[in-house]
């Protein structure tokens, strides 16, 4: 189960990254779906670390 947790937090670290690369990033005409899209999948991780977290 430590792998998963671990593949996941890795998984987390890069979200974060592309989300604040999308913010910052230059605007277009997809910039705040991306955005959710985003946000959404990185909620759906931190939701999975969290109760993974339970069992490691």
């Amino acid at each position: 189960m430590d792998h998963i947790w671990n593949n996941l937090k890795n998984w987390e670290s890069i979200w974060e990254e592309q989300l604040e690369e999308e913010k910052n990033g230059a605007d277009h005409e997809y910039k705040q779906q991306n955005i959710k899209l985003l946000t959404d999948q990185l909620q759906s991780i931190r939701i999975a670390i969290k109760e993974i977290g339970r069992w490691v």
